[in-house]
């Protein structure tokens, strides 16, 4: 299998959603373990404090009782999840239980794969010990950089460099079942790196691409705050953008916040769009609430450009590949359908 042609999601093979939605079951999960970060890259608000301080978002810890809360929902569904994502906001290292978060999941037999999405800098190897005995799927980790004075550029943190190397060799070394996936951004390093990457990092991991940067936070434009420039042609994944009437992550998906809370979307970085809170209410009645139902049917409607958060998301362009939009009144009608 060829490494460099590996993307962070799979782009092939895919369930096509107009076949199955609605879903009785979430394909998949995201509950952020921390929704601070130790970075403070230039393209995500969790590093700017003055914005944040301007939010509702609360800043802190994924508690274990919140935690194994939300994994015990899970059984009120028909199936397993296909996938459980321990990362939305912040950076998942920060939170010193989530090797047992990740076992707790394990053991529930509720949950098929579970993977992290990390920088990286946190990853020593009692760390990494922890969460592969734990029984994690895959981690994935995004890189900011061929050097020091890369990460401080753009993280404006800095690292060592040469142990962060030494400790991504023990993770790959020490991975057991676990992959081990690696990507970086393009145009976010020195120029001309892009060999020097594939060098350094194919042999200590799993899969490895480089990916277009996206502006994936509705709102926060670090295009213009840092003159960064966005690829208009390609998205994320290579995929080829394209404006679209439906968000499809509306109908396989959700996110649980830090705090509890449960965000419509994993864009909505200010938690200003909350459906639920999975300390009052279960997974199972946020999934088939009538703020989610509502949601859905604004958008198979055709008027997606009406919400507050979704007229400006450009995430369902650079983000996601699939593309229900040619299904709308198809899925609406079975909508409708399973409500009454």
């Amino acid at each position: 299998m060829n490494k460099k042609n590996q993307h962070r999601i799979n782009t092939k093979n895919r369930t096509p959603l107009k076949d199955v939605i609605p879903l009785n079951t979430p394909f998949v999960i995201y509950i952020d373990p921390s929704s601070v970060c130790n970075f403070r890259c230039k393209f995500c608000p969790s590093g700017e404090l003055d914005v944040i301080r301007n939010t509702t978002r609360w800043p802190g810890i994924l508690s274990m009782e919140i935690f194994k809360k939300a994994i015990n929902d899970l059984a009120e569904f028909n199936n397993p999840i296909k996938a459980l994502k321990l990362f939305k906001d912040g950076e998942p290292l920060l939170n010193k239980n989530l090797h047992e978060m990740v076992k707790y999941a394990k053991d529930s037999g509720l949950v098929n794969f579970i993977e992290i999405t990390t920088n990286g800098s946190l990853l020593t190897p009692d760390r990494v010990d922890q969460i592969i005995e734990a029984g994690i799927n895959r981690i994935n980790i995004s890189l900011y950089g061929m050097s020091a004075k890369d990460f401080l550029n753009f993280t404006r943190t800095e690292i060592d460099f040469e142990k962060f190397l030494d400790n991504i060799r023990y993770l790959y070394a020490h991975r057991c079942d676990c992959q081990v996936f690696i990507k970086t951004t393009a145009g976010i390093s020195e120029e001309n790196v892009r060999d020097k990457f594939f060098e350094i990092f194919a042999p200590i991991c799993d899969y490895i691409n480089i990916e277009n940067i996206s502006p994936f936070w509705p709102g926060y434009e670090f295009q213009n705050r840092y003159n960064i420039k966005l690829n208009t042609d390609v998205g994320t994944f290579g995929n080829t953008l394209e404006e679209k009437t439906v968000c499809p992550y509306l109908f396989y998906a959700l996110a649980i916040n830090s705090d509890g809370t449960v965000d419509q979307c994993s864009c909505d970085w200010r938690h200003d769009f909350l459906i639920g809170n999975v300390r009052e209410q279960s997974l199972k009645q946020i999934w088939d609430s009538k703020k989610l139902y509502d949601l859905r049917m604004l958008h198979l409607q055709g008027k997606r450009k009406e919400h507050p958060l979704c007229k400006s998301c450009k995430e369902i362009s650079y983000e996601s590949v699939d593309n229900i939009d040619n299904y709308r009144e198809e899925i609406a009608e079975k909508l409708c359908k399973q409500e009454n």
